[in-house]
């Protein structure tokens, strides 16, 4: 191993002063727990990504069912507008299908008491 040379030694970032010896090896030392703690905080990282593509992914699956699931609910409403409108044409008509029929559309779309 070579003569240390203090004439070309590195400026100490803490103090602009040249570093020493002990110096480099603190330095060093703090490079290196550095590098672990950026190591550690990389693998959290990733962890985290891969969470959050898991939670993208569930809510791709939930939009698909969510579409389904209206879908579903239009062709409900569709079968009960015509038993609301059984033996009365285009209107809703008061036999006790057509009500009952009725009372599935509103809870349906919502407008229930």
């Amino acid at each position: 191993m070579s003569e240390y040379n203090y004439d070309n030694a590195p400026t100490n970032p803490h103090h602009g002063g040249k570093m020493t010896p002990t110096d480099m090896s603190r330095r060093i030392e703090e490079l290196e727990e550095a590098e672990r703690v950026n190591i550690l905080l990389i693998a959290r990282i990733e962890e985290q990504v891969e969470w959050v593509k898991s939670l993208a992914d569930d809510l791709i699956a939930a939009a698909g069912r969510e579409a389904c699931l209206k879908e579903n609910l239009a062709k409900a409403v569709e079968g009960f507008e015509k038993l609301a409108c059984l033996g009365s044409g285009d209107r809703h008509g008061n036999s006790d299908g057509n009500v009952i029929a009725q009372r599935y559309i509103a809870e349906l779309e919502g407008e229930a008491e």
